[in-house]
């Protein structure tokens, strides 16, 4: 390949020293004004680059920029959006290792220029003293290596530690050379260096896990089994054997669900959560917790637009407990709720409600398909509900201090037979609030 880029080379030198009649005649001498119904129109211009030395559909890519891009008020003029360099990435960074003494803003800021160049420092990084790490936002030129840690001491006699950053969302980058665009296997270190002598001092640790996962149980003694587990000395501070963790009975992985237990059965439930998180994405929130369904009916799903907003409960096969934070107002409880659809049981959907009232004492709202009713006027055409149901229902609402909000418009939202003798329409879907 060398040597045909050179040929080409050669004859492009070569016909550029051939003399044509009339072309070296001085040149031609241009009024700098261009009439404005003439000016390329660069006022709707995206410009962008692709991370990724992969082969890209460039049309599906402008139908998916066309729907996600919106104009602002930024934008740069007089330049050929062609010749735009762009060799800046704006991202989050999280910072573990830091020890008491060292968690504070100006450290924060020194190692997010010591990353990139500084740009904000997440405003929660000192709310909660249980936090693993810190977040900054840098902006980091592409062109060069990713820093994978930095040592830190307060006098130049003390050993210091080291903190490790993590990138989230990073995209493709090489564990070889550092360089974000491309992976190992098409490094260009690997056409000048033996293979023998090649090293990978970056790695997939260098990823920050999705916020919005949860550790399996059992993490903490699990191994991959590759170098990622002792890149670096004193990585981990567990132990080093190995375990297996096999699941066998249904009601144990119940009750580990129901209550709980930090087992993100999310990802192992189906293939739901990969349709969900293409809706995640599409819809453009960045965070998202599911519940796959049993069978062919129910399934919980929590979306959400900022994750810094948002903090997880609970949750159980029939629910997602969640707490919203937001900066301008006071924190709040929120639960997607998918009621027990069969009557026979539908005491558990009471029974449920009744075990969350106690959990939290923050102001309380419910949504989500209860499948339940709280008085016959819910329900239009067919048997009449049971009474049995709306009471025990009403009790649970009463026993948890909850009020059922108003609906406003249509008074029915589940139905089924329309158009025929035995059309049936019922209120199913709720919003409850505590009282106060």
């Amino acid at each position: 390949m060398a040597s045909s880029s050179a040929s080409y080379r050669e004859v492009e030198d070569q016909y550029a020293i051939i003399s044509i009649e009339g072309e070296n005649d001085g040149a031609l001498g241009i009024a700098f004004f261009v009439p404005d119904d003439q000016v390329l129109n660069d006022v709707l211009c995206i410009v962008g680059q692709f991370l990724t030395g992969r082969a890209t559909d460039f049309e599906a890519m402008r139908y998916v920029m066309a729907s996600l891009w919106q104009p602002s008020k930024e934008r740069l003029r007089g330049d050929d959006p062609k010749r735009v360099v762009l060799n800046h990435l704006d991202i989050w960074v999280q910072i573990h290792g830091l020890q008491p003494g060292f968690k504070s803003d100006s450290v924060v800021e020194n190692l997010g220029n010591f990353i990139g160049t500084y740009v904000k420092a997440n405003p929660k990084n000192f709310q909660n003293v249980w936090r693993d790490y810190m977040r900054v936002r840098v902006t980091l030129d592409i062109t060069v290596p990713l820093k994978r840690r930095r040592k830190l001491c307060r006098t130049a006699i003390e050993d210091g530690f080291w903190v490790e950053f993590k990138y989230e969302y990073i995209p493709t980058f090489c564990f070889i050379c550092g360089i974000i665009g491309h992976s190992e296997k098409f490094c260009p270190t690997l056409f000048d260096t033996p293979a023998e002598k090649i090293v990978k001092p970056y790695g997939v640790w260098m990823r920050a896990q999705p916020r919005r996962k949860n550790n399996l149980v059992g993490c903490q003694w699990l191994r991959d089994g590759n170098e990622t587990d002792d890149m670096f000395a004193g990585r981990f501070t567990g132990g080093a054997a190995t375990a297996l963790v096999v699941l066998q009975q249904q009601p144990l992985i119940e009750e580990a669900a129901y209550k709980g237990w930090g087992v993100d059965w999310s990802t192992c439930l189906g293939p739901i959560f990969g349709k969900l998180e293409k809706l995640r994405v599409a819809v453009g929130f960045d965070g998202l917790y599911s519940v796959d369904a049993r069978g062919h009916g129910g399934g919980v799903a929590m979306l959400w637009h900022n994750n810094e907003d948002v903090q997880l409960l609970s949750y159980s096969f029939h629910h997602i407990d969640i707490q919203i934070s937001e900066v301008a107002s006071s924190p709040w409880r929120l639960t997607g709720l998918y009621g027990e659809p069969n009557r026979a049981v539908r005491h558990k959907t009471w029974d449920l409600l009744r075990s969350l009232k106690p959990e939290s004492s923050l102001p309380w709202c419910i949504i989500g398909d209860l499948n339940n009713t709280t008085s016959h006027a819910d329900k239009r055409g067919g048997n009449k509900y049971p009474q049995l149901l709306v009471d025990g229902f009403n009790q649970a609402l009463s026993d948890c201090d909850l009020v059922d909000m108003e609906l406003i418009g249509y008074p029915y939202t589940w139905e089924r037979g329309r158009g025929i003798d035995s059309w049936i329409e019922i209120r199913l879907d709720r919003a409850l609030v505590c009282s106060n």
